[in-house]
């Protein structure tokens, strides 16, 4: 377990067999060559986002098998009432992202700007989990985009998906179940429908053409 504070300009690499936590304590953390914060194996690693610091990750640099601001080879948790945000700078790059294993959200006010996906499981997947916390990703690929499946059980979660191309808010493999919570999620492409097994209803709306900000419907 380790605590990070303070102003780092290069990336933070983790290599390590089990569990890892990260406190997360106002640290700025702006590679210039890399992602953020990369952990290599398969372990799990933990965010914990203390209560009332801001902590800001940005990466930089060409495209690696990092591909992402925020980056977990294993399984990622993101705990805590702290602020996160990140920024992804690479053409290619998402903001937090796993290659085969899940990511869940239990709490944390999180900002995300990215030029790909805001948070995405690649490779063969892993579920992404929101249970709580505040979450505004403006991204410009898909906000969510899982290769297995979406679960939204409590939070806030404001998701912008690309207004060109073929994305979405939110985009799922194997579905995306809303069980709680507060979810609005936009984008150029055909939002997928919540499973029938979402025990929280929800209203899905698309247009034949695409929409200017302040246009008015009746």
């Amino acid at each position: 377990e380790y605590t990070l504070n303070g102003t780092l300009n290069h990336s933070l690499y983790i290599e390590a067999k089990s569990e890892v936590t990260l406190n997360l304590n106002g640290v700025k953390i702006y590679s210039t060559e890399d992602a953020a914060i990369t952990n290599i194996n398969q372990n799990n690693l933990v965010i914990n986002l203390q209560e009332r610091t801001t902590n800001i990750l940005s990466d930089a640099g060409s495209e690696t098998d990092y591909d992402a601001c925020l980056y977990s080879n294993g399984p990622l948790t993101i705990n805590g009432a702290g602020i996160l945000r990140v920024v992804g700078n690479r053409g290619n790059d998402e903001g937090i992202a796993t290659k085969n294993a899940p990511i869940t959200i239990n709490n944390g006010k999180i900002t995300i700007v990215t030029k790909d996906d805001g948070i995405n499981t690649g490779g063969d997947g892993g579920t992404i989990s929101i249970n709580g916390g505040i979450i505004y990703i403006n991204a410009g690929r898909d906000g969510i985009d899982s290769n297995q499946d979406i679960l939204v059980n409590g939070g806030t979660l404001f998701t912008i998906g690309s207004s060109f191309g073929n994305f979405s808010g939110l985009d799922a493999d194997k579905g995306i179940s809303i069980n709680g919570g507060t979810v609005i999620a936009t984008g150029s492409s055909w939002l997928q429908i919540p499973l029938l097994i979402s025990k929280q209803k929800s209203l899905s709306l698309g247009f034949d053409s695409l929409n200017n900000e302040n246009q008015i419907y009746t």
